[in-house]
């Protein structure tokens, strides 16, 4: 029997080289797929949203003052206004039409047109490239009538319902119906338009 004092050492056998060698790891082939498919979903989503930033401030920069989707808006809400009894006529004149009826007069500035809504929807349909043109354009299309029918109820119904002895609560309407409500709009538009028309062929 060996008996080892302190700072002695014993050898240790010399073994087969593959006891001591490590060998390099991969990794898995499902995992490198994953890291190659989330780097091409980041890059599209990038470039999704480079598109849309740009085609976005195209069109704003075109209808974000429209005088036509301003007077547009202006005719079709005081249209609705007459229908259901309040009268009312637009003034076309000045660089923003004015709606004069029973409870006062109102503005139509840029906001009002529906010019940011429509460029957003430009940007954020033709964006996406994982659909046909045709459906773009047709989408495009679409969702401009209805955010312009939209538009029109909105500022009709804040109208109606406008009451100068409330005013708290009809600035509460306002921003409901005139700033949110069109949002939520165009996103759900868009949502359906997009996952309704499916992908490309």
């Amino acid at each position: 029997m060996a008996i080892l004092g302190r700072g002695s050492t014993r050898r240790k056998p010399a073994g087969n080289k593959s006891d001591v060698t490590t060998k390099s790891k991969k990794l898995p082939a499902h995992c490198s797929h994953r890291i190659l498919d989330s780097k091409a979903t980041v890059f599209k989503a990038l470039k999704f949203l480079g598109w849309f930033a740009l085609l976005a401030s195209v069109a704003f920069l075109l209808l974000g003052s429209s005088h036509a989707l301003k007077s547009l808006a202006a005719g079709s809400s005081a249209f609705l206004l007459n229908l259901s009894g309040r009268q009312s006529i637009v003034d076309y004149s000045g660089q923003n039409p004015v709606i004069s009826f029973d409870g006062g007069n109102a503005q139509i500035a840029d906001y009002c047109g529906a010019g940011i809504e429509i460029a957003v929807l430009f940007g954020i349909i033709f964006a996406s490239e994982d659909r046909t043109l045709k459906r773009r354009a047709a989408g495009f299309a679409a969702g401009t009538l209805l955010i312009l029918a939209f538009n029109a109820i909105r500022i009709y119904l804040v109208l109606y319902f406008f009451s100068s002895s409330a005013p708290t609560a009809s600035a509460i309407l306002h921003d409901v119906l005139f700033r949110a409500s069109l949002v939520v709009f165009l996103a759900t538009y868009y949502a359906v338009w997009y996952y309704w028309d499916g992908p490309q062929d």
